[in-house]
């Protein structure tokens, strides 16, 4: 399925690709932060199957270490398993820098822009806590993978 979707971005096919933030998470923003929000520290987030979304971007704008003194930034981690997304990704926001690389199967990248977003090219399938290093997530943001994903399989990634 990876084939698929590395094929979608090399031909410009992305025409869900929006070209700002998503209205509806930048809406719910304020309301999802505060609902998350712990003592000193911002919120971590997961964008499963995040495409070249400029939700990343913004989250991460979001999440980072606050203008007050003392609390800790947050983390955004996007995970894709086309890695042309994430390259057009890199492209259209200032780059990408490579952090690790385990064999064919899991590249970790970080946004030069936003020192706390990660870009994780890998199947979702296939990345777990560990993959984090021991980050918890404070939420999830999905704006339509699962969608798109085959119904066999949705259960086992709500999970």
């Amino acid at each position: 399925m990876a084939g698929f979707w590395q094929g979608l971005y090399r031909r410009g096919g992305d025409a869900f690709t929006l070209p700002a933030a998503n209205e509806n998470l930048t809406a719910a923003w304020p309301h999802v932060a505060a609902a998350v929000a712990r003592p000193g520290r911002r919120a971590n987030v997961l964008v499963p199957l995040c495409g070249r979304t400029h939700d990343l971007a913004w989250l991460a704008s979001r999440c980072a270490a606050g203008e007050r003194g003392g609390e800790r930034g947050g983390v955004v981690v996007g995970v894709e398993a086309a890695g042309e997304a994430l390259r057009l990704w890199g492209s259209d926001h200032g780059g990408l820098d490579l952090v690790a690389e385990e064999g064919d199967d899991l590249t970790v990248y970080r946004a030069l822009r936003w020192p706390n977003l990660y870009l994780v090219h890998s199947d979702i399938f296939a990345v777990t806590t560990a993959t984090f290093g021991g980050v918890g997530f404070d939420m999830v943001w999905d704006r339509g993978g699962a969608s798109v994903m085959a119904t066999t399989r949705r259960r086992q990634f709500a999970h």
